[in-house]
């Protein structure tokens, strides 16, 4: 009887909250956040709602901003990833907040978030909640669009409804059935759209039979089966969708380089490394092409076409930047086409990487100074190992998957929560890290630690902590965050693992 007092008064609240502005805001139209608060947050309160209005802003334009709740509290307080301001809401009886801020042209396009602080008495909570920036194509030419040196046709995809769901065209809706073909010419978290009868809407991705994913499998499989000239356009299809798709460029990548276009590789690799620089995929494609590269410029080299050899040994550093030999034999072609100062520049470039390096001094002709500890020279990778517990290895998920781009805000908060949460034996996880990689390291097992990776999953976000155990061989400890109630929980057997015994 309680269960269902408590579910007809949610109705009930919620259906008078959102009668309160259906002139001003349409429910398609909105990012909403809603829930009970869960337990262990300083605020007990049956329902909260947040929302942000609208989902998708053009340039320049007025958000609206709100938070609604079952119970009063003191304040609510909006702040933004972007800048350093803060909008206090305004209320008349503390269940129901609203606010606007007028959004500045510079803030870049993509997506964004609002981090509502709700205060009372007994202290505060946060909802966040995401939004999109849409700004007018600049790099639309002769209906093309260039992606990372790549051209793709941006005549739009088909798309198929795949259950019946509303379309928002200007101010009004559209109703959209089962099996309704439209056709994909933009996409965030909702497609832009174009009808059959020419009319141009916004429909929720939910609703359409998603192309991305069918594109790239499309292009793994004729890769597969060799046939990259198809895998290529394949991989293109999927990045006229969506430009920042990591792994369609390292499939691309690699089906350039199977067919021999070895620069369109490089370009393409770089784009892939631009977009996340922690793709430890990228980086295992880009470090086997440096090799092909620097094969390349010694041959140039030692027959004597310098120029040649310098422009193929800028391709290896672009991809590698602490290789030694490529600096020093790029040093070398400099020195024998008169470039002396050049040639010194890339030298102490090497010495950074390298500065246990004899034969740079002896270039540099400058002294090797005795005080240089081993421990300066960078880390090489490690050869294939399992990292081992009290002399039984770990057995974790390989990482295949980059992070995608959010925020700094939510990032930097992902990692602080998990940095500082405690194992349930009480010890801080990032000590709880640092012990394991030691205890590896003391059983004789080289362990190379190469940061830590962030991903939205839905509302929550996927952490990971990433080793190389060996050459080529990534492994990580994953965790699920939910930025706004702080909680966490160990996502592989290797996080489950440090959780109870450290």
């Amino acid at each position: 009887m309680k269960k269902t007092l408590i579910f007809l008064f949610l109705v009930s609240f919620v259906a008078s909250a959102w009668a309160i502005d259906q002139t001003i805001i349409k429910r398609e139209d909105i990012s909403l956040k809603a829930g009970p608060t869960a337990p262990g947050e300083k605020l007990s309160v049956l329902w909260i709602e947040s929302y942000v209005y609208p989902k998708v802003l053009n340039d320049g334009q007025i958000i609206s901003l709100g938070v609604r709740l079952t119970s009063k509290i003191k304040a609510v307080v909006a702040s933004f990833d972007f800048n350093d301001e803060q909008v206090s809401l305004s209320s008349h009886d503390g269940l129901n907040w609203s606010g606007a801020c007028k959004i500045s042209s510079d803030v870049p396009d993509g997506v964004h978030v609002v981090r509502y602080t709700l205060v009372d008495v007994k202290g505060s909570i946060n909802r966040t909640v995401d939004f999109f920036i849409e700004k007018p194509t600049a790099d639309l030419v002769e209906g093309k669009k260039v992606v990372g040196g790549e051209i793709f046709d941006i005549n739009g995809w088909p798309l198929t409804i795949v259950a019946t769901s509303s379309a928002l065209i200007d101010g009004s809706t559209r109703i959209l059935f089962a099996g309704q073909k439209v056709t994909g010419i933009s996409k965030l978290p909702w497609y832009k759209v174009l009808f059959e009868d020419g009319e141009e809407g916004w429909i929720s991705a939910a609703a359409v039979k998603e192309p991305l994913d069918e594109y790239y499998e499309l292009g793994q499989k004729a890769a597969q089966a060799e046939s990259h000239a198809q895998a290529i356009e394949h991989f293109k299809d999927a990045l006229s969708i969506k430009p920042d798709y990591v792994n369609a460029y390292v499939g691309l990548a690699k089906s350039y380089e199977k067919l021999g276009k070895y620069d369109a590789a490089y370009r393409t690799i770089n784009e892939a490394m631009r977009l996340d620089d922690r793709d430890m995929e990228s980086k295992i494609f880009a470090c086997n092409l440096a090799e092909r590269f620097k094969k390349e410029g010694h041959s140039k080299y030692v027959n004597g076409r310098y120029h040649e050899a310098i422009a193929a040994y800028q391709k290896v550093l672009d991809l590698q930047p602490n290789e030694t030999v490529a600096w020093v034999e790029m040093g070398k072609s400099y020195q024998r086409l008169g470039f002396g100062a050049e040639a010194r520049d890339s030298w102490q470039e090497a010495l950074k990487y390298d500065p246990q390096n004899q034969q740079l001094y002896a270039l540099l002709n400058i002294r090797q100074p005795r005080n240089i500890a081993a421990a300066s020279a960078p880390q090489k990778a490690a050869s294939p190992r399992a990292v081992q517990q009290a002399g039984r290895p770990i057995k974790v998920a390989a990482v295949s998957k980059p992070a995608e781009k959010m925020p700094d805000l939510i990032a930097d908060d992902s990692l602080d929560i998990i940095k500082s949460a405690k194992t349930n034996k009480g010890t801080r996880i990032d000590s709880a890290l640092k012990s394991v990689v030691a205890l590896a390291r003391s059983l004789g097992t080289p362990v190379a630690e190469k940061g830590w990776q962030i991903k939205q999953k839905g509302e929550k976000f996927l952490v990971r902590y990433i080793c190389e155990q060996g050459q080529d061989v990534f492994e990580a400890f994953e965790w699920m965050v939910d930025v706004d109630t702080r909680g966490i929980s160990a996502n592989n057997d290797n996080a489950r693992l440090l959780m109870n015994r450290w």
